[in-house]
């Protein structure tokens, strides 16, 4: 679930093209974070190639865990040249699947 977040972000940084991200977000998700807003969200992103993150094991910060109405809360880093790929996940079930429902990302 994490790289996959991330790559989704990193795609749309390369494209400018958010929709993909945002389609992969829950309804509560894609309710409040449209396309457009995802892209000034992560604009500061954009300077960086976040792909590192798909083959370097993730450090978290704390340990996944459930929140909320059985939301999954998962924090931590990718430590990549001397740089971190931070990341915040919260994911929700829907259907049969989790579906994001929250992210961050920067790059420090």
């Amino acid at each position: 679930l994490i790289r996959s977040a991330l790559a989704a972000v990193q795609q749309a940084n390369e494209t400018d093209d958010y929709d993909v991200l945002y389609r992969l977000g829950s309804a509560n998700f894609q309710a409040t974070n449209p396309p457009a807003k995802l892209a000034q969200t992560f604009a500061p992103t954009r300077a960086y190639n976040l792909n590192a993150v798909l083959v370097t094991e993730p450090k978290f910060t704390a340990l996944p865990h459930i929140v909320g109405k059985n939301q999954l809360s998962m924090e931590g880093f990718f430590p990549i040249d001397g740089h971190e790929i931070r990341f915040m996940l919260i994911y929700e079930p829907e259907g049969q699947r989790w579906r994001m429902l929250g992210i961050g990302v920067d790059v420090q």
